[in-house]
């Protein structure tokens, strides 16, 4: 049972349905391999993590299955490798950027005789770890290419690195980059109008909605899909996956069972799969040394099922839950299914596991694999000659690595400038010794062979070299509950033979493994607290003379991130207090506790600051209901939170308020408004908006000599919004209004980052230069008193502009005291800005007053950026407060 929750298109629907009776039996059969490699050099799958992306591979099959109807039929199998995949395998498509392409492959999937199989689509799916300590990065998600005649006889291709991002990015990933294969396929099938691009979402949607008019509702209507398009065609927005999906259902359930039957790729089939507990996958190929296999079984029936391999004892298959999720954690569909893993008998090249009346077929194959260290160093010693080792081990593949070392093997090379001597000390154990003078790098490839086994070279690169310090990434982000990997290098002329490393953050002692060529590497675990830490390395090696001593303090940010989940709805009778609670799981999907992260609730036109339970991990607000149903949003105030809504029911008498409690210093909210402010520089319409003080309690920035208190410069700034603009008002004390030149005149500032997403170690640690701003990066600012007759325009200034801001408006009254103001900002001429209930904008205040010949006093509201006389101010962003957009009252 699975329900699909995306938008209109909500649906029961088993996982393969089948043609009703009387309906054609005729289906389009494309058969899809899943090439699984397991291991890389920067990633080790575990049995869990194998799991996951069985799951994702579930989720796939289930949105395709459905999707295309009943004229087409996706058949899976699994080819799962489990040597190391090398780096130098995978192509660098950019500096530092790496894509596993289907030339990195083919030659393996031939040596395996996948050839014989016919598969129209190839999708490899390979472990990766984006902090590795080749500084390796994956180029993007996911690239289709072909079919065009070039791969595999005939096959689509598309790879994708798994758990270098969030888990559920896998099958989102597989199921845009099919889509193209499959575009290609009728492309190459004569076809070219019979298939739409899913990239190209924005350009068919008037084509979507005249097919199918609401699509998109209950979210969006027809209207407003149309201007959202739009948006999306000037890089002003983003589609979520669930919009997405909505999107590639329609382009493969508009597809004519005659087009899927003229196609020149797959086979006609008789029929779908009969109902039952039938296999996910069709075969199943894996290395001979492997005992188990993993089996994913799907149903349209009872979720009971056993497997059986040959006459053996049939194997319990556990029931579990896939849920594929949209970019904010939230469940788009969800299904059963079962799975276990299956014992597999020694020495038996081809058997089936049976599940009900359907089989897998499990075809165990000699894969070998060549174990070596990608990297030898020597170091050059004065006059003598560098010297190591090359030791080699010819395994055989298998899952988790260790397999069983090859005793009938043989090991050559092939390289230019390094000669090799190897002896084999014991069987599939080799060593060859290595001494050369010549500074620099060279590749060798090591060949293998043995019978019945396939090997895939493996590339060394031998260094002599000179050098010595501690390296590492000088500054490094990890996110909440995500592991992330240390590495350190230590290298000198004499070599790092005999160091003591050690490293700490915090109070704790961090477990170094030490690695080949003075590398050490150890993995920060979730414990890490939010905020900024600072990783303090201490190396003592051995010298001509004595020990020397090398320290090194690297400054590393914990973002938080992760996924909030709130109750759907709470209910109350009468005026009750209720209390609304909220957990947070990190990105690898575990609960948080003892964080102490900063979440709030938005209600009405409030902010309500929630609190940690006891470092439970549970944060907790109190709401008093009333009458009628409201909303609460749950927003994290810093880092990468989607906001959460639950529904309020409140009972029969009352009001409904929330309990207010202090907010931060450095935070302020901004309740929206309707009608819209009248700009003419007269503040009746804001004493219900609260204030944000800029006085002698506030951040001086500029010399105390100017400065003689509130007399001289204080006041208060107010902000409010609806869907189209920005308000800022404000009344100030000043002793003098001061026209002059523009940067020592009177002037309000505002400066935004719209993402929120800067913190100590953005931008290197230094002040950018509005060049450098990244493009959410904002200052708006407004001349009270200037040079010329108002009125004066609003000024942007970011990393692309620098000018007056279109249909702005701003209004300036003076004062006995000194004067007011109102600002008008459209949110279209702030890039990146994107108003809504619960968003989080990073925001610093700052006034400036001018004191008459040339002189200047600044005072700022959440921090003190640093100032000097002959720069100005240092545009330290990363010491923003933040700005909460909240709703209308609540009475």
């Amino acid at each position: 049972m699975r329900a699909l929750l995306i938008f209109a298109c909500a649906a029961a629907i088993g996982i393969a349905s089948v043609p009703l009776l009387g309906q054609s039996s005729k289906v389009r059969r494309i058969d899809v391999l899943i090439a699984l490699y397991t291991r890389s050099f920067s990633q080790a799958l575990t049995r869990e993590q194998i799991e996951r992306v069985h799951e994702e591979v579930l989720e796939f099959v289930d949105f395709y299955q459905t999707a295309a109807g009943d004229a087409v039929d996706f058949r899976i199998s699994l080819l799962q490798i489990d040597r190391q995949l090398a780096l130098s395998e995978v192509a660098e498509v950019a500096p530092g950027r790496y894509y596993l392409s289907r030339e990195n492959i083919e030659a393996e999937l031939v040596a395996l005789d996948m050839l014989d199989y016919e598969f129209d689509e190839v999708i490899a799916l390979y472990a990766w770890n984006n902090a590795n300590p080749d500084g390796a990065s994956l180029a993007y998600g996911g690239g289709a290419v072909g079919p065009d005649g070039h791969f595999l006889g005939d096959a689509g291709f598309n790879s994708i690195g798994v758990f270098a991002w969030d888990p559920g990015r896998i099958s989102q990933i597989m199921i845009h980059e099919v889509l193209h294969n499959i575009d290609d396929m009728f492309s190459m099938s004569g076809m070219p109008d019979g298939f739409l691009n899913s990239d190209e979402m924005s350009r068919n949607m008037p084509t979507l909605l005249a097919e199918r008019p609401g699509a998109f509702l209950p979210h969006y209507d027809d209207d407003e899909m149309t201007t959202y398009a739009q948006r999306e065609l000037e890089n002003k927005a983003t589609y979520p996956w669930a919009m997405q999906l909505v999107y590639y259902r329609w382009m493969l359930e508009r597809v004519r069972r005659d087009d899927w039957m003229k196609l020149e790729y797959g086979r006609i089939a008789g029929s779908r799969p009969a109902r039952g507990a039938r296999p996910l996958y069709d075969k199943v190929f894996l290395s001979r040394a492997n005992d188990e296999v993993y089996l994913p079984v799907v149903s349209d029936g009872d979720m009971k099922g056993a497997a059986r391999v040959a006459d053996g004892e049939p194997v319990s298959l556990a029931r579990r839950t896939y849920r594929h999720t949209d970019f904010d954690g939230g469940v788009l569909f969800e299904g059963d299914y079962l799975s276990g893993w299956v014992s597999l008998p020694d020495a038996t090249p081809r058997l089936a596991v049976m599940v009900g009346d359907a089989a897998s077929e499990i075809h165990r194959v000699g894969m070998g694999d060549i174990v070596a260290p990608p990297r030898i160093v020597t170091y050059q010693r004065a006059e003598e000659a560098g010297t190591g080792a090359l030791v080699v081990e010819l395994r055989e593949a298998r899952f988790g690595g260790g397999g069983p070392l090859i005793a009938d093997g043989e090991l050559s090379t092939q390289g230019a400038g390094v000669e090799f001597d190897f002896e084999q000390r014991q069987p599939g154990h080799f060593v060859a010794p290595l001494a050369y003078d010549e500074i620099g790098a060279r590749r060798v490839d090591l060949l293998a062979s043995a019978p019945g086994l396939v090997f895939i070279p493996r590339a060394v690169q031998v260094e002599n070299r000179h050098a010595w310090s501690i390296t590492s990434d000088d500054r490094m982000v990890a996110g909440l509950g995500t592991p992330f990997d240390l590495t350190l290098r230590i290298a000198r002329d004499r070599g790092a033979e005999g160091a003591k490393v050690t490293a700490t953050i915090g109070s704790g002692e961090l477990l170094l493994e030490e690695l080949a060529d003075g590398q050490y590497s150890a993995v920060l675990d979730e414990s890490l607290a939010p905020g900024l830490d600072t990783i303090r390395v201490r190396a003592e090696l051995p010298g001509r003379h004595g020990v020397e001593i090398l320290e090194r303090e690297i400054p590393i940010y914990v973002e938080p991130r992760g996924w909030i989940e709130v109750p759907p709805r709470i209910d109350a009778e009468g005026e009750t207090e209720l209390t609304l609670e909220a957990r947070v799981r990190d990105r690898m999907g575990r609960f948080v506790e003892g964080a102490g992260l900063r979440l709030g609730v938005v209600f009405g036109s409030d902010l309500v600051m929630m609190n940690e339970r006891d470092r439970s991990g549970v944060y907790e607000a109190t709401i008093i209901a009333s009458p009628g149903e409201h909303r609460a949003y749950v927003i994290g105030l810093d880092g990468s939170f989607e906001r959460r809504v639950v529904a309020l029911h409140g009972g029969s008498a009352g009001s409904m308020r929330s309990e207010r409690r202090p907010i931060e210093p450095g935070t302020a909210v901004a309740p929206s408004r309707s009608p819209s402010i009248q700009v003419d520089g007269v503040l009746d319409e804001w004493d219900d908006v609260s204030s944000i003080n800029l006085d002698s309690n506030a951040f001086l920035l500029t010399s105390p000599d100017r400065y003689e208190g509130d007399a001289d410069i204080s006041g208060a700034i107010r902000i409010t919004w609806d869907t189209l603009h920005v308000y800022v008002a404000g009344r100030f004390t000043d002793d003098a209004l001061t026209p002059g030149a523009a940067w020592t005149s009177d002037r309000i500032n505002l400066v935004f980052d719209f993402n929120n997403d800067t913190h100590p170690l953005s931008y290197g640690g230094n002040a950018p230069d509005a060049s450098r701003w990244q493009v959410d990066d904002q200052w708006v600012y407004a001349h009270i008193v200037g040079d010329g007759e108002p009125p004066f325009p609003v000024m942007r200034l970011g990393s692309d502009f620098h000018g007056p801001i279109t249909d702005s408006q701003l209004a300036s009254v003076a004062t006995d005291e000194g004067w007011t103001f109102e600002m008008q900002v459209p949110w279209a001429e702030l890039p990146e800005a994107r108003p809504f209930v619960g968003a989080v904008f990073g925001l610093q205040l700052f006034v400036s007053d001018g004191d008459g010949g040339g002189g200047l006093t600044e005072i700022m509201w959440s921090d003190r950026w640093a100032y000097t006389a002959d720069a100005g101010l240092h545009w330290e962003l990363w010491k923003m407060g933040r700005l909460i957009l909240t709703g209308a009252a609540v009475y």
